[in-house]
């Protein structure tokens, strides 16, 4: 029976031991609404290996030999978007099916409070709690007197008593009754990268295509997930590119079809462009300097590497051990107007700051931030339409002064969901 190829789904579980997939993939799998086109899974298909024994005749063919199945990997694409919901004053903002994925990408989520506003600046905020509120954590801050419910992401970065700072002043002056609403920061924790066997900290996926009793599946164990890219387009959704590195799997042969009891998760996303912002400034600089981004592309970087093995010790890491952490850069694209100020500090060395957000209503906003850089590579002059502009490489540093030592603070790259 024909069935569609337009029709692709995804459902991923968090292994409780490495490669082992759940008994009851609709009890106790999450299910996702990946890009339809991006997900492929030609990939998942067993190797095969060439009989080399000698032969009598010329003619005379062995049969193959049947090697691993798995070692493979897939991609697919996921919409950027925020929490989905306004988290009540007191409360501290539930986890959703993407940020619990995005964790797995990164190694950690933090997830703060909302909480009420009695006074404040620009730059301060006094709260009603600082529950869940920690050094290098983001925080939503509403203008209750605006018209537009904007909702702007900003990272704590000093907490004295009931009064948090924050590294990039407001468009507003803080004032009674305005509100603090909780955040979901996705940072880097390498305790949980550098070895996906120790938590385990590795996903079983199932992807899915078709239609009704004719439905496919392939199902994936023994996995890990990251980011390669995150794009930002204007008048298009922000999305993210992701490759899984799998260490086993099953074909549709062996799969039997799962009767789910929900929908999949994925909100409608939100377009590049209106109350979008990028903010570039000197390291430790609250000013809020905003820049025109003409082209905007992040490679979050933290790539996740195989060991390989000529054993199974676990039943589903076939050949393969674990994942750990390979050592390379957090960078961002930046297509801008030209300045020489750039320039300068490009010979200067200065440390830099930057953070592109969709700033939105409560449970809509994302945000993309290096909370210390350098200008790494040189600036180069690039035409912005008629105009002159300019382009820069950003490199990310972890940021290593002495405000607090928590892999929170530290992390190259923040990813926020408000």
């Amino acid at each position: 029976m024909a069935t569609s190829a337009f029709t692709r789904q995804l459902a991923y579980f968090q292994e409780v031991t490495q490669g082992t997939p759940p008994a009851d993939w609709a009890a106790s799998g999450v299910r996702l609404r990946p890009k339809a086109d991006s997900v492929d899974t030609s990939a998942f298909k067993r190797s095969v290996i060439e009989d080399e024994r000698s032969r009598e005749n010329v003619l005379d063919t062995e049969q193959k030999i049947l090697g691993i199945k798995g070692g493979i990997e897939f991609p697919f694409d996921l919409y950027a978007t925020g929490t989905g919901v306004e988290t009540a004053g007191g409360a501290q903002v539930a986890a959703t099916a993407l940020s619990t994925f995005l964790a797995h990408c990164r190694g950690g989520q933090h997830r703060s409070n909302s909480t009420t506003i009695s006074a404040g600046t620009t730059t301060t905020a006094t709260v009603g709690a600082t529950t869940n509120i920690s050094l290098g954590c983001y925080v939503g801050v509403e203008d209750t007197s605006a018209a537009d419910n904007i909702v702007y992401p900003r990272r704590v970065v000093d907490i004295a008593g009931s009064v948090l700072t924050f590294d990039e002043a407001l468009p507003f002056t803080v004032a009674s009754g305005d509100v603090l609403h909780g955040a979901i920061t996705i940072f880097d924790d390498e305790d949980v990268l550098e070895d996906s066997g120790a938590g385990p900290y590795t996903f079983s996926w199932l992807l899915s295509e078709g239609r009704g009793s004719a439905r496919e599946h392939w199902e994936a164990r023994g996995c890990v997930s990251q980011i390669d890219s995150i794009k930002i387009t204007r008048n298009s959704p922000p999305e993210m590119s992701v490759k899984t590195l799998v260490a086993s799997h099953r074909t549709p042969e062996a799969m039997s079809d799962p009767t789910w009891a929900s929908d999949p998760y994925g909100l409608a996303p939100v377009a590049v462009g209106p109350t979008t912002s990028l903010w570039l400034e000197d390291y430790g600089t609250t000013t809020s300097t905003q820049r025109h981004a003409i082209e905007l592309s992040v490679t979050p970087g933290s790539t996740r590497e195989p060991v390989e093995t000529l054993t199974e010790v676990q039943s589903g890491m076939v050949g393969r051990s674990h994942y750990g952490l390979g050592k390379d850069d957090t960078v961002a694209m930046l297509h801008t107007l030209f300045s020489q100020g750039e320039l300068t500090d490009f010979e200067a060395q200065t440390v830099k700051v930057v953070r592109w957000s969709r700033n939105a209503p409560a449970g809509q906003g994302f945000a993309v931030a290096m909370h210390r850089c350098e200008i790494h590579d040189p600036p180069s002059s690039a035409p912005a339409g008629p105009s002159l502009g300019m382009k820069l490489g950003l490199r990310a540093l972890r940021d290593t002064d002495s405000v607090a030592t928590t892999d929170l603070w530290r992390t190259r790259i923040a990813i926020v969901l408000f």
